[in-house]
């Protein structure tokens, strides 16, 4: 092989295809490897499969919360307790004011059985007479259930009403 001379253009032809072969191999070196690190690696965005999961994670969520409220309307009137077993629906306080209402309706009818009899038996004192002595018997009873009445409906509606106010007047 011969040699050529440094200054030549020759030479110089040379050092550069050289030069270019080197840069084109660098090149390549450098694309190949980014290429690698490229297909190796990850992107982080979420995915298809992530947001879906945390679609579902959520209408999940949603659905149980539903189930819940559903659950607790369904349950609200069931009875917890033997005393409330036989409360109709009704408030304890509502029942315990029924119960009295009850208790005065049965305290009048006894009352009035009992002015009955009590008038019959001393109305014989009077008058032999049946028919009278029932008329009589009957006219005291109901007498008494009026007279029992319009004070239970008095007290109720005292006991019911709200307290008043009492005004405070400055003497002078």
């Amino acid at each position: 092989m011969s040699r050529l001379p440094i200054g030549s253009n020759s030479a110089r032809n040379c050092n550069v295809k050289l030069l270019l072969l080197l840069n084109s191999l660098w090149m390549t070196a450098i694309t190949v490897s980014l290429w690698l690190c490229y297909a190796s690696s990850q992107v982080c965005l979420p995915g298809k499969n992530q947001v879906k999961a945390t679609r579902e994670a959520i209408m999940q969520r949603i659905r149980d919360e539903q189930q819940n409220r559903e659950y607790a309307a369904m349950v609200s009137s069931v009875v917890t307790s033997e005393s409330e077993r036989f409360s109709l629906g009704f408030k304890p306080d509502e029942v315990k004011e029924i119960k009295s209402h009850i208790a005065t309706i049965f305290n009048i009818g006894f009352s009035a059985a009992a002015v009955f009899t009590a008038v019959y038996v001393a109305s014989r004192t009077m008058t032999d007479d049946p028919g009278i002595r029932m008329l009589l018997s009957l006219a005291g009873a109901i007498l008494i259930v009026a007279v029992e009445a319009t004070l239970y409906i008095s007290y109720a509606q005292r006991a019911t009403a709200p307290p008043k106010k009492k005004s405070s007047k400055s003497k002078k």
